[in-house]
């Protein structure tokens, strides 16, 4: 029992009455909210955001370290939170500690884009994953007790909208359609949605096939680099205009921009990057004249518009990403 009315009795009838109910590992205020026991989850984990910083991450891939994020904390956050997807505070909340893990088990300050981040890690919006979830677990419902449990309808509604929004309706209805009988393909159309929306938001453009090459492509080895190449996309580091609004170097606007495509401080990287761009690509047009001189552009096409020689043009954007860091740390020490 809760003491929704605050009558600060001890029992009812034999049953205990408190502030908060535990119910299949959830516990439970006088509004039937989940709040107090997610904050209470998520002040525990906080202590991982000083154990990842323990963890090597140079011998590790951002995949296992993306693994081990979801393990110890993701799966405890997200855990019975496909029923609450109408308490907007709840889900916000949910996504807003399960990034900052991600964030801080790759080295990244929590200031960095959520939504970016989402798409360069291939990570759909976690409410739209529990959607998914609560569907599938509406069904069972419905096979066992053989009745409806409709005080989800109102926000499956809501979700539905939002796939037809995306999707188109007759695309949305063969998605639904499937679901049914492929579970996991619904999962996974559902997140791929989820993904281009977050990029259409955030100005970037993808590949129809950029979910499934990404998945089975990036990060599947150990690589050094991957850390400078995740923080170049995300656009954090010296060029982050938010924290040095004047290049150190021109003295012009900073920007991941400027020090790609304009600095002068950079112009040997450019020229080596436009050249193997140029000896992967082989085109009759070299890449900085088909890019209009916008290697920015072009690198992010590597990732995000990944073609037959992903693998190749992804090693062009590595390299930049690391070179760019070691260039500028070498001109800091010159100029000290």
């Amino acid at each position: 029992m809760v003491d929704k009315d605050r009558n600060n009795m001890s029992e009812y009838k034999g049953y205990p009455v408190k502030n908060t109910y535990k119910y299949l590992g959830i516990k439970l205020n006088s509004q039937m909210s989940p709040i107090t026991g997610l904050e209470e989850t998520i002040k525990k984990l906080e202590i991982y955001l000083t154990r990842n910083n323990w963890i090597n991450k140079n011998t590790l891939t951002p995949k296992s370290l993306l693994g081990l994020s979801m393990y110890f904390q993701r799966s405890r956050v997200i855990y019975g939170m496909a029923c609450f997807l109408d308490m907007k505070n709840i889900i916000e909340s949910v996504e807003r500690a399960n990034l900052k893990y991600t964030k801080s088990i790759l080295g990244l300050v929590n200031q960095v884009n959520s939504d970016r981040l989402r798409v360069i890690l291939n990570r759909p919006m976690d409410r739209h994953c529990l959607w998914v979830l609560m569907r599938e677990n509406i069904r069972k419902y419905k096979n066992h007790f053989g009745e409806d449990p409709w005080i989800f309808n109102k926000i499956d509604s809501e979700y539905t909208k939002w796939l037809y929004s995306q999707a188109g309706k007759e695309e949305a209805t063969k998605m639904i359609a499937v679901e049914k009988d492929n579970y996991g393909k619904f999962k996974w159309l559902i997140s791929e949605y989820s993904i281009k929306a977050l990029a259409k938001e955030d100005g970037i453009e993808l590949s129809d096939g950029y979910r499934e090459i990404s998945n089975r492509k990036y990060y599947m080895a150990w690589d050094k680099r991957d850390g400078h190449m995740i923080r170049y996309l995300v656009n954090h580091g010296f060029f982050k205009a938010r924290f040095i609004m004047t290049c150190k170097y021109c003295g012009e606007a900073n920007s991941r921009t400027h020090v790609t495509n304009n600095c002068p401080a950079f112009d040997k990287l450019r020229a080596r990057t436009w050249n193997d761009l140029d000896e992967i690509k082989k085109g009759r047009i070299k890449e900085e004249i088909r890019y209009k001189g916008d290697l920015e552009k072009a690198l992010l096409d590597v990732y995000f518009k990944p073609g037959p020689d992903c693998v190749k043009q992804l090693e062009v954007l590595k390299k930049f990403s690391l070179q760019l860091v070691i260039t500028n740390a070498k001109k800091m020490d010159s100029n000290s």
